[in-house]
């Protein structure tokens, strides 16, 4: 039964994240260019280490994982949907003080975030 709800609760987490940034590339459209490159590099790196976190945790890999969440929300640190992956992460491994801290980030971010609000509860 413990089981099933970790599923449950790993599969809820992969679905909220996936719309956050199936969302994103239209957002950054209207986006004027930047007179630098690096921002969208970074942007595109913090993208790839989340759909690498994304599938480690789809393994069953959340070690493996961890880090590679990391390096999302360092790339891009204002993303809600990578801070929540990575809380998620923290919550799972048992890092239970990263958590709440990351979780509070998250509701800093999006005050309106009732999954990061009762997590942190």
């Amino acid at each position: 039964m413990t089981r099933n709800i970790g599923i449950k609760f790993a599969v809820s987490a992969l679905a909220i994240g996936g719309t956050m940034v199936a969302c994103k590339p239209a957002a950054e459209a209207m986006r004027p260019a930047s007179a630098s490159a690096y921002p969208a590099r970074a942007e595109k790196q913090a993208a790839d280490s989340f759909a690498r976190a994304q599938a480690e945790v789809g393994k069953g890999h959340l070690a493996a994982a961890l880090p590679f969440a990391e390096e999302a929300v360092a790339g891009s640190s204002r993303d809600v949907g990578y801070r929540m992956l990575l809380a998620d992460l923290y919550l799972r491994s048992g890092r239970f003080q990263s958590a709440v801290t990351t979780y509070g980030d998250v509701t800093a971010l999006d005050p309106g975030n009732t999954r990061a609000s009762l997590s942190i509860a």
